[in-house]
Parts: C-alpha cells; structure tokens; sequence
C-alpha cells in the first residue's frame, strides 16, 4: 500500500489529538467536536476502503486509522508499514498493530487473499503427497513433499518460526 508522505507531513500529532480521542484497548478513534457529518463521541471514519482499512477525513484529506493511531499514540508517523497481528485491518487496538516491512506486512496476509487450495500457507498438495514450499520473495528457501498432512504443517512450521518469526500467521495461529 502506498503511503503519501507529504500528505502526513501535514497533520501533527498535536492536532490530531486535538480532534480526536482513542481508545487503545477497542482501538476506536472517536470525534470529540460535532462535525457536518459527524457527531461528538461518533466513531471517526469508515471501512470503505477495498481491504477493509478504516478511513478517516482530517482536514480534507483522507488517511487509513492504523497510521493515525500510531500517529496519536507514538508522536510520529511510521516509517514503513504497519502490521495487523490478528488479519482483522479494522481492528485498531494498540495491541494489534505493529511496525512492519512491506515483506513482513505480506507474510501475515491471510489464506484466502493467496488463494490456497489447502487453506494453509506455504502447503500445498501434490499427488498423494503435500509439499511444504516457502520462499523469499521468488528465491526457494525450502521445499520438501510429505505423506501426511500432518508432518507438513510441523515442518512449515518450524521452518517459518526460523525464518520469519512473529510474522507469520501460522505461528500466531497455531495451525
């Protein structure tokens, strides 16, 4: 996802807090003046973007709520991405979001957004067999064929926990 820079450059931390509050526990920012279209105490914005981020109008232009609220919480803009722990991209909580690569922010995407037949990551059947396939961007890393379902997803997963770590939904799932 594209982020302008010069847009955010625009909105400070101290005007933002100005207009609105958060809640980090629900991850809800709220309006604290009436607005045209919006009354004091409203949940700030909507989900009409594609994927399912919050958008929320200040001052005329339009930004996704995650970066506002690191924006509101830290002082700063951040640098790169920012990460939805659980997949949810309207879940806001504090605790849901994190600072991420775009690579990163890619590996904790969710099945059904790559299409697997499985509905698991980086496993995938071949024959009678399921092989486990993980990869850095278009270069292999590992590539192995199992007979049981089973024995894949424990060497996926131990194969992820080493290269990828906390970014990896498998890991957070547990699957």
């Amino acid at each position: 996802m594209q982020v302008n820079r010069s847009k955010e450059a625009e909105l400070s931390a101290e005007h933002l807090r100005e207009l609105l509050t958060y809640d980090p526990e629900t991850g809800v920012l709220r309006w604290r003046f009436s607005r045209p279209k919006a009354r004091a105490g409203d949940v700030a914005g909507d989900t009409c973007h594609k994927r399912g981020y919050r958008n929320i109008c200040v001052d005329y232009r339009k930004y996704l709520a995650h970066r506002l609220v690191w924006l509101y919480v830290y002082g700063v803009w951040p640098e790169g991405e920012i990460d939805h722990i659980d997949g949810n991209t309207d879940n806001n909580s504090l605790g849901n979001l994190r600072a991420a690569t775009r690579q990163q922010n890619n590996w904790n995407r969710s099945v059904a957004r790559q299409g697997s037949e499985l509905g698991l990551h980086n496993i995938g059947r071949r024959g009678n067999s399921f092989r486990v396939r993980i990869t850095n961007g278009r270069t292999p890393i590992y590539s192995r064929q199992f007979k049981s379902l089973e024995k894949a997803i424990a060497m996926r997963d131990q194969q992820l926990a080493a290269f990828r770590g906390k970014f990896s939904p498998e890991i957070r799932e547990g699957s």
